[in-house]
């Protein structure tokens, strides 16, 4: 799956066959998974919503028994240099925490609101000026499709729910 949120672009996928309950979270560049770490550290050390634990200069999340840190992996010379293996839960709980921070009306905006005061006007150029790429790619490329299904079935629920209806009598009483 990829993704893009105000913390940056990943490419998300479940590596190994034999642990279910781990996805790898890949990305281009290292600060995007530093903010995606940081996202769920600090939901955690800033709230009541789980177990936070530092250890030296070391902190992290406990989840389901185990120290998670969300160590990041680099890998020179791959499409995607920078990985993390989190647990499932804990990334559905990013997703949670991403969609929970929505208050924007335009994504692109808000992003390079965010990436500049993160990183810089350079750095929120160079991302926003993809993002609008990618964009302009979705909006010339994707297929629409103009037969949709929703719309029929409502129109079809509709008249069997109108053929349910009793007919209203004309006579008074």
């Amino acid at each position: 799956m990829w993704l893009f949120t105000e913390d940056g672009y990943f490419s998300v996928m479940q590596e190994r066959t034999d642990v279910l309950d781990a996805l790898y979270v890949r990305a281009r560049d290292e600060q995007s998974l530093c903010a995606l770490r940081e996202r769920l550290v600090s939901q955690v050390r800033d709230t009541s919503q789980g177990v936070y634990i530092k250890t030296g200069g070391t902190d992290g999340i406990m989840h389901r028994g185990k120290f998670w840190v969300g160590t990041i992996d680099a890998y020179t010379g791959t499409d995607y240099e920078y990985r993390m293996e989190i647990p499932r839960e804990l990334f559905m709980a990013y997703l949670t925490l991403t969609v929970d921070g929505i208050n924007y009306r335009n994504f692109k905006d808000r992003a390079h609101h965010v990436w500049e005061e993160a990183w810089g006007l350079p750095l929120a150029n160079a991302r926003s000026s993809a993002l609008t790429e990618v964009w302009g790619t979705m909006a010339s490329i994707w297929p629409r499709h103009t037969d949709r299904p929703i719309l029929k079935l409502v129109q079809v629920l509709k008249e069997e729910d109108d053929d349910d209806e009793p007919a209203e009598s004309l006579d008074e009483d």
